[in-house]
Parts: C-alpha cells; sequence; structure tokens
C-alpha cells in the first residue's frame, strides 16, 4: 500500500506535468514514460484505476487517467486473475457504482459505466451469475445509481448492435444469447422507471431521458413479444410523451424504431394500437403544435414524427392490410383521421415533410385493398390538389424568402443539394398524381382543366429582375405542365377511352391553348409541353391536327433579337413535338405530308433555322412518309432533303477522309477540337449536321 501510494503521487505528479503546456518536450516524455511504468508494475491495477475515478479531490484530468488504467487491467490482467480476485474486481465495481459520480462531469460518469461495461462483457455471465441482482440493488439506491444502471445497460446494447468491432462473434453472441433471456425484466424495469418518473413529484428529466435512449437501443433487436409486452404499454407511453416538449424527440425516435421493425405478420398485429384514438390524438396534437413554429429543434421533430407516422402506414398497415395469412384483418380504427393527419403534412411548407407523405401515399395508391377503400378514395381529390401545388419550382435557398425557402434553408446547404432533391421529389409527386388520377380520372381532369384555363386567363407577369429567380408564371406553367402530363397518362393508361365529357374537355384544352400567344420562351415551351400531353384527345377531335401542327411550327420559328438559350430550346423543344407527332399520330398528319415537306424545305433552302432543327425536322417528315401510299412523294422529298447531305459525302474531301483513318474523318467534320463561333467551326457544324441527317435517314 505504501508503495502504491507513492506510486501514485509520482503519477499524478506526472500527469500535472504532461498536460502542462508549458513544459518541454522532454519533460513530456520522462511524465509519459512514468504513467506507462506505473501501469506495468501496479500489482492491483483494476483497484488504483476505479479508486482514482471516484476520488473527488482529483482534477478531472487524473480521474480520466484512472479510466486508462482500469480499462488497462481489463485488457491485459483480468484472463490471469484468480476467481476470487475477479470476484473483488466485481465487488469494487459495484460499490464505487453505489457511491455515484458527479452529475455534473458527465465525462466521469461515462468513464465509470465504460469500465464497468468492459468487465461486464468479459465476466458475464459465467463469471458474473448475479450481475442482474446486483444491478438492480444498484439502482434502488437513488436517482444517480439509477442512471449509471441504465448508461450501463445502454452501452451493452449499443456494443452487441455493432458498435464495438473489437467484441468477438462467438462471445457477441453469448451475450446477446443471455441479454435476451433478461430482456422481460430488462424491459419491466425500464417501463416502471418510465411511469415512476413521469409524475410531477418525481419526474427527473435526465433520467428519462436516459431511460429512452436506453429503451431505443433494444427496440431495435428485442422480441417482438417485449417489445409489445403488457397489452403495449410501451406504444401508451410513447404516445404520451410526444406531448412533452422535453422528451418529445427521443419518443419519436422510440416508435420510429418500433414501427421499422419487421417479422411474423402473427407479432406484428399490435402495432395496430397506434392507430386507437388516443395514439391518433397525441399525434395530431404533437403535429399542430410543432407547426405553429419553424425553430430547428421544432422542425427536427416535426420531421421525426412524420418519418414515424409514414413508415407505420407503408411498411406496418401495407403489410397487414388483406395479409393471406391472418385473414380479417383490413381497415385499421381512425384510419380516415390518420390520413387526415398524413394529408396535412403534405400541406406544409417543408418539402421535407411533402417527401415522406407523399411516398406514403404512393404506398397506399399501389395497394390493391386500401385502393378501393371508401375512407381513403375520399381523400384522393384533395392529395392530387396539394400534390399538384407541390409540383411548382420554389424552395431554392439562395433566393426563396417564402416559408418554403425557410426550411429549404435548414435542409440544404447549397442550389445543387436542393435540385439534387428536388428532382426525386417531383418524381414521386408526379407518380402520386398519375396513380390517383387513375383512380378518379374525371375529378382529376376537370381539377387540371380548370386550372389550366385559370392559367390562361391570368395576366402575363414579367420576369423577375434577378437573374438567379424565376418568373412566377413561369414557374407556375413549368409545374402545370407536369400535372396535365401526370392526368393525362393516367387518363389513357389503361387504353380505354375516356368518358365523353372528359373527351370534349380535353379538346377545349387543346383550342384554348392554340389560342393563346406567349412571347416569353419560357412559358411558350412549358405550353407547347402542355399541348403535347393533350394531344391524345386529338383521336376524338382530328379537325385540331392542322391548327396543332401550325402551332408546333410557330415555336419551331420563333425568334428574338437576341438569340438566348431559352430561344434554341424553345425551338428544339417544338422540332421533337413534330418528331413525336409524327411517330405517335401518323395517321392524323399524313394528310398534312405534302404541306410539311414543302415548308421543311423551305426552312432548310431559307437557312432560317438551325443545321441541328432542319435535320429534326427531316427526321420527322421521314418518319411520317411511312404512311404516304404513293411512293413517288417518298423519292422525291427524300432526293431533295438529302441532296446537300449527299454531295458531302460524295466530295473528295470525304472520301479522303473515309478512306484515310477514323481520326481523319474525325478531323474533318470538326470533332477533335473544341467548338467556337469562328467560321471554320461554323462550316464543320454544318458538315456534321449533314452527315448526321444522311446517318438517320
Amino acid at each position: 500500500k505504501v508503495w502504491m501510494d507513492v506510486g501514485l503521487d509520482v503519477v499524478i505528479a506526472a500527469i500535472g506535468v504532461a498536460l502542462n503546456p508549458e513544459s518541454s518536450q522532454g519533460d513530456r516524455i520522462k511524465a509519459y514514460q512514468v504513467c506507462e511504468e506505473f501501469k506495468e508494475a501496479c500489482p492491483d491495477l483494476w483497484t488504483v484505476g476505479v479508486t482514482l475515478i471516484s476520488d473527488s479531490s482529483l482534477s478531472i484530468a487524473v480521474r480520466l487517467y484512472g479510466r486508462q488504467l482500469a480499462q488497462h487491467a481489463i485488457e491485459h490482467k483480468l484472463g490471469n486473475a484468480s476467481e476470487e480476485e475477479r470476484a473483488s474486481w466485481q465487488r469494487t465495481a459495484l460499490h464505487v457504482m453505489s457511491m455515484g459520480c458527479d452529475s455534473d462531469h458527465p465525462a466521469l460518469r461515462n468513464a465509470l459505466v465504460d469500465i464497468v461495461n468492459g468487465l461486464v462483457k468479459k465476466t458475464w455471465p459465467q463469471a458474473w451469475v448475479s450481475l442482474m441482482a446486483d444491478l438492480t440493488s444498484v439502482s434502488q439506491v437513488g436517482n444517480g445509481q439509477l442512471e449509471l444502471v441504465l448508461l450501463l445497460f445502454c452501452q451493452l446494447g449499443e456494443d452487441l448492435s455493432g458498435f464495438d468491432k473489437s467484441l468477438h462473434q462467438k462471445r457477441k453472441q453469448e451475450l446477446a444469447y443471455s441479454l435476451h433471456q433478461y430482456m422481460p425484466d430488462l424491459f419491466g424495469f425500464i417501463i416502471s422507471t418510465v411511469q415512476q418518473h413521469l409524475t410531477p413529484c418525481t419526474s427527473n428529466t435526465s433520467i428519462i431521458q436516459t431511460t429512452l435512449k436506453t429503451l431505443c437501443i433494444y427496440l431495435e433487436w428485442a422480441e417482438l413479444d417485449c417489445v409489445f409486452c403488457q397489452d403495449g404499454i410501451i406504444l401508451r407511453l410513447l404516445t404520451l410523451l410526444l406531448t412533452n416538449e422535453t422528451h418529445r424527440l427521443q419518443a419519436a425516435d422510440c416508435l420510429l424504431t418500433v414501427v421499422k421493425r419487421k417479422g411474423k405478420v402473427s407479432d406484428q398485429k399490435p402495432i395496430l394500437n397506434l392507430f386507437q384514438v388516443e395514439a391518433i390524438s397525441a399525434f395530431f396534437q404533437a403535429g399542430r403544435d410543432s407547426s405553429l413554429a419553424s425553430a430547428e429543434d421544432n422542425y427536427l421533430f416535426l420531421k421525426k414524427l412524420c418519418e414515424a407516422m409514414a413508415t407505420l402506414g407503408s411498411m406496418q398497415l401495407c403489410t397487414l392490410w388483406g395479409n393471406e395469412r391472418e385473414p380479417g384483418l383490413g381497415r385499421p380504427d381512425n384510419f380516415l383521421e390518420y390520413l387526415q393527419a398524413m394529408l396535412s403534412f403534405l400541406e406544409h411548407p417543408s418539402q421535407s415533410l411533402n417527401l415522406m407523405s407523399a411516398q406514403l401515399w404512393l404506398a397506399f395508391l399501389k395497394h390493391e385493398e386500401i385502393l378501393e377503400d371508401e375512407q381513403f378514395r375520399s381523400l384522393l381529390l384533395e392529395v392530387i390538389t396539394q400534390a399538384a401545388t407541390k409540383l411548382i419550382r420554389i424552395g431554392d435557398p439562395t433566393w426563396d424568402t417564402s416559408p418554403v425557402g425557410e426550411y429549404a434553408r435548414m435542409d440544404f446547404q447549397e442550389t445543387k443539394d436542393f435540385q439534387y432533391f428536388f428532382g426525386g421529389f417531383r418524381h414521386d409527386l408526379m407518380d402520386v398524381i398519375r396513380l390517383a388520377s387513375s383512380a378518379i380520372p374525371k375529378a382529376a381532369h376537370d381539377l387540371v382543366s380548370s386550372q389550366l384555363m385559370h392559367l390562361l386567363s391570368s395576366a402575363e407577369l414579367s420576369p423577375a429582375d434577378s437573374r438567379t429567380q424565376p418568373s412566377p408564371v413561369v414557374l407556375a406553367w413549368d409545374g402545370l405542365s407536369c400535372f396535365l402530363d401526370c392526368v393525362t397518362s393516367g387518363l389513357f393508361k389503361s387504353g380505354a377511352s375516356p368518358e365523353h365529357d372528359v373527351c370534349q374537355m380535353g379538346c377545349r384544352n387543346i383550342e384554348a391553348l392554340l389560342a393563346s400567344c406567349s412571347d416569353n420562351p419560357d412559358v411558350f415551351y412549358h405550353q407547347l409541353s402542355c399541348l403535347r400531353s393533350l394531344c391524345p384527345f386529338m383521336r376524338f377531335c382530328p379537325s385540331l391536327a392542322g391548327p396543332v401542327i401550325t402551332k408546333l411550327f410557330s415555336g419551331v420559328e420563333f425568334k428574338q433579337q437576341t438569340e438566348s438559350k431559352t430561344v434554341v430550346a424553345l425551338r428544339r423543344h417544338a422540332c421533337a413535338l413534330v418528331i413525336r407527332l409524327a411517330r405517335d399520330y401518323p395517321d392524323l398528319l399524313a394528310t398534312f405530308f405534302d404541306e410539311l415537306y414543302g415548308h421543311v424545305i423551305h426552312l432548310s433552302q431559307t437557312h432560317a433555322i438551325s443545321y441541328t432543327e432542319i435535320g429534326m425536322l427531316v427526321e420527322a417528315v421521314m418518319t411520317l412518309s411511312k404512311c404516304v401510299e404513293d411512293s413517288s412523294k417518298r423519292i422525291a422529298f427524300y432526293n431533295e432533303a438529302l441532296s446537300s447531305a449527299q454531295s458531302v459525302l460524295q466530295s473528295e474531301e470525304m472520301k479522303k477522309a473515309l478512306t484515310s483513318s477514323p481520326t481523319a474523318v474525325l478531323k474533318y467534320l470538326g470533332l477533335c477540337t473544341a467548338p467556337d463561333q469562328s467560321e471554320t467551326d461554323q462550316e464543320a457544324k454544318s458538315l456534321r449536321s449533314q452527315f448526321s441527317r444522311l446517318c438517320t435517314a
């Protein structure tokens, strides 16, 4: 003992030298050597380490060094210890835990739990049969001791879940098996702890937080019988805590862990208790309270709550409803209230919440039994309405000052991240609208038609002043074009013809678009997209084919004083639509072959549009020519349209390049140098276009 006291004094002094910023490098090296020599020479290193941690008269640095000593003893000396020495180590650990630890220093508390956990992983259950009874006795000493026991269970559960990579797999399986045997008692201990400390007179925030943290670990891999023990009391306690501002985030995290669990259908049935009126009311109240403010902590909880509720529907309800192994499982209680809660998340300004809600509706729309449910179908039109408003591309964190932008700034750091997210977000929304429109086609088409007429009748807004902020009217047309495409594709998805009223409305929509005229190339671009979506209705009114072609060619020949990228995009979009019409509706366009033929040749000869656009139009007419019975017309068009291209192929330069090497061909077509605006590059561009046209033909 005298040797240890002297040695401890030396070690404590050495730690002070090592941590002193004014110490020289040589003194610090000597101090480290003293500490290492003490580790090897001390005969009772475990007791010394634990004693240092628990001695409140020492500095924090020295007490944390005790953790290193105790860990060293567990790793290097426990294996050679006798049975009596191991029992002594266990008694020392329990004694120190019974004394408690400084609540003001979480690092010390975690250090004590860490070394006891290390001892448990080495000795339990073979050499520490009474561990659970011992820990129960320690937890009854006081709140501080109770929290230490909870932290010990939490750390042990984390290590068995995979956090401790150094733990051998066989040993991990032994510990997990032993812990499973004790799991009913552990869950009973956790439940009683929460119940005891939730009452106003005994409320202890720290203990409840530690208990929930521990519970979340074991909810992930404990048997479902334990999770739903005592008639689902854990679920009731968690839903109750959702309305507690201090503990709601952890409670939502625990609920999310539960609803993500998979297993036998019979074992998962108790999860439907979350559809009881008390749970649904708690969901509603928690969501409403958090939606009143956009503070980051409120928003984090709201996302966790929404994810838990969405997972409850998409993973659990979709599995249980109509399952053949459990006949009779259908619509749960309060299903309509649950749907209304998820609809409110779709209405929320946060696009992250919108996405989670949309994915739930998508899962329900793909479920045959749920899709036929009356309560579900009663909300489909509202779902389509809300999803359509979310198709508008707003929320960019760099310029949007609306509530949508406020939430986006909490989710994304820069525009690139937002754009990556919005692509998938819009895709899911469009899938929701497409499937919902297939279920209620007339109502969906009436809705999109009213929005189209409203936008056409509205005064066209001027573009935004900022170079980075798009015009609101452009954003509106962009969203509407996506909405219209989803609804129309849903109408014609099954191959059956829509109702007569729907067909008439579709034709009137085409006429309204044909009558509109916009000088804004962005707006014109999206109007053509809307026209493309409505083209299937031309089969019910063939007389519209001619005006539609005329409208498309007004886009093909659209010009402004400055040749901007948007103008080029508009023209090529119009050319692509001409190709699409020729491919999908050749029977309607065949009568216009001569007109198209003459107009395309005229555009080619007058160089009114670029070579690329001419090539696209030639492709459209060639596609349409397959339906022309008079072969002489086809041959005449091929010869005239490809005459210049043939001259390129038959030129001496091309013949020389073709007989030389592939590199020579690429060089002749200007593909070996970067494009620029020089005269040489323009000639090469013409050659490439004509060569491409010839290859297409």
